[in-house]
């Protein structure tokens, strides 16, 4: 009995909580699909194979750095100008290549004699920083002259706490299942649209964030050397070793440009490579921004 009224006095505990922060809507909802796999002791008639279930588990994160709830008054004019709006038309809505809004978040740097945009230079940090720590011994030597990549826009650094939410029993694997998701979300949270129930709080204009989930590589190569190991070896100097990542940066990360090898001609086209272009964008881009995260970078 002891450990089932400790059980009930959590829970409710943790009700309260999420009720509280959700009602707050200074907090951003996370969630991602959740798969486990139930092995049966017995098999059974009824299950016979069956035992992956898809569950969604989420999580709220709350705003920090004074962020203030009229900050997110803007709902309103948020969907008067969504492509999403049946109502809004198509010549009304504000466009904005990826290449133009790519070179505003991420503007050239400031006498830098390669012309690398900021981004371009983490991801030459990254690939320096991963080859000193994670390469062969040799490359050690260099750990002084690494560095810190260049910061944009740092605030103080606090650390992110976490309000789990109640697990529930619907895969997000359609648009119609992560509404589902996100409705039950805000019913544990008491946010939505009920006039008839006083305990619903309305966003109103207010907007709420949510984060879910939506979604080979080549090498550069000496002619006479055949490991990193025996690279590691040779004269190297801290110079040899940007000029190759700068290389790496500027012909084997996607950019502004991939939409041009898109563009041609079937057979003058490589989509292999193209691919893995892209895949090493993603993959830079989720280094980068986890980093930014962690270091307080909110440029």
């Amino acid at each position: 009995m002891s450990i089932n009224a400790a059980v009930l006095s959590l829970s409710q505990t943790a009700e309260i909580k999420i009720k509280d922060i959700g009602q707050s809507l200074l907090t951003l909802y996370a969630y991602d699909n959740l798969d486990i796999d139930l092995k049966h002791t017995v098999p059974t008639v009824e299950k016979p194979q069956a035992t992956l279930v898809h569950l969604t588990s989420g999580t709220m994160l709350p705003l920090h750095h004074n962020i203030k709830l009229e900050d997110f008054n803007f709902s309103e004019e948020l969907w008067k100008n969504s492509k999403l709006n049946p109502n809004t038309r198509p010549q009304d809505v504000p466009f904005i290549s990826i290449e133009e809004l790519i070179s505003k978040i991420h503007p050239k740097a400031e006498n830098h004699p390669s012309g690398l945009t900021q981004h371009d230079l983490y991801n030459k940090w990254k690939f320096l920083f991963d080859l000193i720590h994670f390469g062969p011994e040799g490359f050690r030597k260099f750990k002084s002259k690494l560095g810190e990549p260049d910061w944009i826009d740092r605030i103080s650094e606090e650390k992110t706490s976490q309000v789990p939410l109640h697990g529930i029993n619907i895969s997000p694997s359609t648009p119609a299942q992560n509404a589902e998701a996100l409705d039950n979300f805000f019913h544990q949270t008491e946010v939505g649209d009920s006039p008839d129930n006083p305990k619903i709080l309305n966003p109103k204009n207010y907007v709420i964030l949510v984060s879910g989930d939506l979604l080979t590589a080549q090498h550069k190569s000496h002619p006479d050397i055949f490991t990193l190991d025996e690279f590691s070896q040779t004269n190297l100097t801290w110079k040899d070793l940007e000029n190759i990542a700068e290389k790496l940066v500027l012909e084997y990360v996607a950019n502004a440009e991939v939409n041009e090898l898109h563009d041609r001609s079937s057979n003058l086209q490589d989509e292999q490579h193209e691919n893995i272009l892209i895949q090493q964008q993603y993959f830079l881009l989720y280094e980068e921004i986890s980093y930014a995260l962690n270091h307080g970078d909110i440029g």
